[in-house]
């Protein structure tokens, strides 16, 4: 298989605005990018604060927000320094993309995995245990639950098994998964498609250097459709989006 010609995000510069270490192990990591999302945080933090059966460390990184993402973060994460083994708050110096985002807090990980969660969606209790469970039993370097979509919308993704003739044709696994840090280090990180898509380009990478993913066949979170959506607005870049993607990954039989 071909060679990415998708680079990654340059690492951006960042500094840490909020920690609290324990001595707890360290389970799973969950990264959440975040660019102004403050009236969202706190439900997704208290999706994460609510997981059943695992020891979490959080990695929240804020892209450049104007509005009070950095302190509703702040004050979730102090609310719920009990819970978390570990927590970190990175702030971007500016902002770099959400493909960068999560290769922050992917570097900022000391967990061997990390689940990615968009700061809008929100994880059901038995999510993070459940994948968790689902990576060390099948040893796919990713796996991804099905979610409910709620909102403006009324559906289901990444409800279909992991397929590589299916992914070669569509993006059918949303971005919410739990993904090994080796295998993230193997790709050299997230593919930086400013117009979106970069989820779909990480499974691709992924694909590419021989890994494979796996489904977990259960409903374990839900997946916010708002006008802001980020897939919402790539829609209309689509083509030119799969022409890099058809480039960069010959095999795929994209439109």
């Amino acid at each position: 298989m071909s060679e990415s010609k998708i680079a990654p995000a340059p690492p951006a510069p960042n500094a840490v605005v909020f920690q609290c270490e324990t001595n707890r192990p360290v389970d799973a990591g969950v990264i959440i990018p975040v660019l102004n999302a403050a009236r969202f945080l706190p439900q997704a933090l208290t999706s994460v604060a609510r997981q059943h059966d695992v020891s979490l460390e959080v990695v929240v990184i804020d892209d450049g927000s104007i509005d009070d993402s950095v302190e509703v973060a702040r004050e979730m994460l102090s609310r719920h320094r009990d819970v978390f083994a570990r927590s970190l708050i990175i702030r971007h110096a500016e902002r770099a993309g959400p493909a960068a985002a999560r290769d922050t807090g992917m570097r900022r990980l000391s967990a061997g995995a990390a689940l990615l969660l968009d700061a809008d969606n929100v994880l059901y209790p038995r999510c993070a245990r459940r994948c968790l469970d689902a990576l060390e039993a099948s040893g796919a370097a990713f796996v991804y639950p099905i979610l409910r979509v709620f909102g403006l919308r009324s559906a289901l993704l990444s409800y279909a098994p992991f397929d590589v003739d299916r992914l070669s044709r569509a993006s059918y696994i949303d971005a919410l998964a739990l993904v090994r840090r080796s295998a993230w280090e193997a790709v050299g990180g997230f593919p930086n498609l400013a117009e979106g898509l970069e989820d779909f380009a990480f499974w691709l990478a992924l694909v590419d250097k021989g890994f494979v993913g796996a489904q977990v066949p259960e409903i374990l979170a839900a997946y916010r459709f708002h006008n802001a959506s980020r897939n919402r607005a790539a829609t209309q870049h689509v083509p030119a989006l799969c022409a890099r993607l058809r480039a960069a990954f010959p095999w795929t039989r994209l439109p």
